[in-house]
């Protein structure tokens, strides 16, 4: 315990990076490609490196920078599947006035569409 005093331990960054290096060692067991075993290692150094490193303030921050872009990347792939599970029921466009996606329903023909986030409008077949 007074090892570990002081020192951030593992956080999600670490975790993320053990599961990287864990895929990569199994790819360079299958593939034997000598890239991929560096990679390992130098994740696996990272990883170590941010493990036992007493610079508490700047591991948070990565951490937090890391967070915040996992979670906007799975809203981004969480917003795909809906768009593929919605896509034979629905039409999706984009807003020229803020660039907002707009979902409008299929077979209507041509419609009049409104941004309900800049009240922009425009007209489009569905």
């Amino acid at each position: 315990m007074r090892f570990m005093r002081g020192r951030r331990g593992m956080d999600e960054l670490g975790q993320f990076l053990l599961v990287l290096s864990v895929l990569t060692m199994t790819i360079t067991s299958i593939t034997g490609s000598a890239i991929f075993g560096i990679t390992t290692i130098l994740i696996l150094g990272y990883t170590y490196y941010r493990f036992l490193s007493k610079n508490v303030t700047k591991r948070f921050e990565e951490n937090q920078k890391f967070t915040n872009d996992w979670l906007r990347f799975r809203f981004w792939l969480q917003s795909r599947k809906m768009r593929l599970s919605m896509r034979k029921t629905h039409k999706y466009y984009k807003c020229k006035g803020c660039g907002k996606i707009v979902r409008v329903p299929k077979g209507k023909g041509k419609i009049c569409i409104t941004c309900p986030v800049c009240g922009h409008e425009f007209v489009k077949k569905t």
